[in-house]
């Protein structure tokens, strides 16, 4: 057993050679497909929330209006069940 070279596995990349010559290009050009296609997974999930947000919206407007008119109709029914007094008529003590 010798302590001249420490147990470390050998690799192709020397010191002085350029990065061409390394594994670099291969990983790029694996993950460039992949980073494409993680952007465009999440252009679409942003896309699908802003769409479900915008529908959420015009969901919790259009039940707005609807209670609103509800409460419209019910104040106009009970202005037409006790139509207001002419004044001076309920003053009489």
């Amino acid at each position: 057993m010798s302590t001249d070279e420490p147990d470390v596995p050998p690799t192709e990349f020397q010191p002085g050679d350029s990065l061409t010559g390394s594994a670099w290009p291969g990983i790029l050009v694996t993950a460039l497909p992949v980073a494409t296609a993680v952007t465009v997974a999440g252009r679409v999930a942003k896309a699908h929330i802003e769409q479900r947000g915008a529908t959420e919206r015009t969901a919790i407007e259009q039940r707005g209006e609807t209670q609103r008119a509800v409460i419209a109709a019910e104040v106009e029914r009970e202005r037409i069940r006790r139509p207001q007094l002419p004044p001076g008529d309920g003053d009489a003590a």
